[in-house]
């Protein structure tokens, strides 16, 4: 759970600190302190959870309790970041199975509505967090908002904004890391800006040997590069923006072979005439101008 410190429960001390889930009888009111007698076969290891407080410093527990639903309260303290320590109490949800959808929004907290979804299962502050916690081909609603931070993708899923990329803007958090690096097959990411990864060789969007992803109605742009396909294969990208782009707006290297075209027809309006075809995208380092991405007045259908 926690870094740095000790977890004293049954008299036995446990160097790295951590919400350890014993196999005990525990109740909410009763709280197990350092000084509990337990016998030690009884304490069977189920799961381990670490907490990094604010100033990523020294935190340390000092109680647990379980409750009747199987939530694990640790309570203790944790160096704050211009407060020295503060008292911390955390909640471990006894959640089963992972949610096949979640909702991220930056307005988000432990102690808030969260338009009724469950903060820590499936209502969460930050993308990342939303896609660690999803099930494997599951969707991350994601609202309007600004994100700071860069996202990594290791499972098959779908990251889709609410509000579309004018209202929903990722950030690099770390301007020499990818600000989305996907490692899995099978991801759709849709309606973001994505900006900020300026760093040498770090793209907006960076997709590493996958197959069969869907890049969809993104404006990339203050990158080194706006989207990077290495080794990528069978990958449909289309209707999104790559501009002004520090190196490059768009990288393809090493036996990549993907779609830059919508998989449907789709009826617009250029230029007051409408138009019925599939559509690509728009960067603006391209040596044609094409009626995709920024070009176009008005979808009729899609």
């Amino acid at each position: 759970m926690l870094e740095e410190g000790e977890v004293r429960l049954v008299r036995k001390v446990i160097p790295v600190l951590a919400a350890i889930v014993m196999v005990a009888t525990m109740s909410l009111v009763s709280v197990i302190p350092a000084s509990a007698q337990l016998a030690e076969e009884a304490v069977v290891e189920t799961w381990v959870a670490r907490y990094d407080g604010p100033a990523s410093g020294e935190d340390g527990a000092e109680a647990m309790v379980v409750d009747g639903s199987g939530n694990v309260y640790v309570t203790g303290y944790s160096e704050g970041s211009s407060t020295y320590y503060d008292y911390a109490t955390i909640k471990y949800v006894q959640c089963g199975p992972l949610p096949p959808e979640v909702w991220v929004d930056d307005d988000y907290c432990g102690g808030c509505a969260n338009d009724g979804h469950t903060w820590g299962y499936d209502a969460f502050a930050k993308i990342q967090d939303g896609v660690d916690n999803v099930a494997s081909a599951g969707m991350v609603h994601v609202a309007a908002g600004t994100y700071t931070e860069n996202v990594d993708v290791d499972k098959s899923l779908a990251i889709e904004s609410e509000s579309g990329a004018e209202a929903t803007i990722v950030q690099a958090a770390n301007s020499y890391n990818h600000v989305f690096e996907v490692t899995a097959d099978y991801v759709s990411i849709s309606g973001f800006t994505i900006e900020g990864a300026t760093g040498w060789d770090k793209d907006g969007i960076c997709l590493l040997g996958v197959e069969h992803c869907n890049i969809c109605d993104n404006t990339a742009s203050d990158n080194e590069f706006g989207i990077y396909l290495y080794r990528s294969s069978d990958n449909t990208i289309y209707l999104n923006n790559f501009m002004d782009n520090t190196r490059k707006n768009v990288n393809s290297r090493y036996d990549s072979t993907n779609t830059w075209d919508s998989p449907e027809e789709i009826t617009y309006i250029y230029n007051s005439i409408e138009y019925t075809s599939c559509l690509g995208n728009h960067w603006s380092d391209y040596g044609e101008a094409t009626p995709t991405g920024m070009a176009l007045e008005t979808f009729l259908t899609a």
